[in-house]
């Protein structure tokens, strides 16, 4: 009893307090978000795992290249055909990986342009400096000869 005592005297009391709020609010969050959520997920993975075993996909999976098995590729190359800029499937692969090299290129180009903004920032810095530099060195001059 003495120590009970001691302990709510001590300031105790509020830090069981705290600690009952803080195991509180993590069971509110775990049954009310994380719980449901991971039900989501598992039930969400199940499904994919039986659309990727059904034959019809992988039959269809197997001449599909797999540089292009993902969302955006398959989207564009979707929009290809359906904007009739190609006439197949095989013909919009082709101007796909055109647009893939064309887009790396102009990535190349904007970090060789970004590279050389750079160098010449440096440049003018270091020409700014020199011309400091020199002020410096006249006055010091001049001073140094009076």
């Amino acid at each position: 009893m003495a120590v009970a005592a001691l302990l709510l005297q001590s300031g105790a009391s509020l830090v069981i307090t705290s600690a009952a709020i803080a195991i509180g609010l993590f069971v509110f969050k775990y049954l009310h978000y994380l719980s449901p959520t991971n039900e989501a997920i598992q039930k969400d993975q199940a499904s994919l795992q039986q659309e990727l075993a059904n034959p019809v996909y992988q039959q269809e999976a197997n001449g599909f290249p797999e540089k292009f098995y993902n969302y955006w590729d398959a989207l564009r190359l979707w929009k290809l055909v359906n904007e009739n800029r190609a006439r197949d499937l095989q013909e919009a692969f082709n101007l796909l990986e055109t647009q893939h090299f064309q887009e790396d290129q102009l990535a190349a180009q904007e970090e060789i342009k970004s590279l050389q903004a750079d160098i010449a920032a440096n440049a003018h810095a270091t020409a700014v400096n020199s011309g400091i530099a020199a002020v410096s060195s006249t006055i010091s001059a001049l001073n140094s000869r009076k």
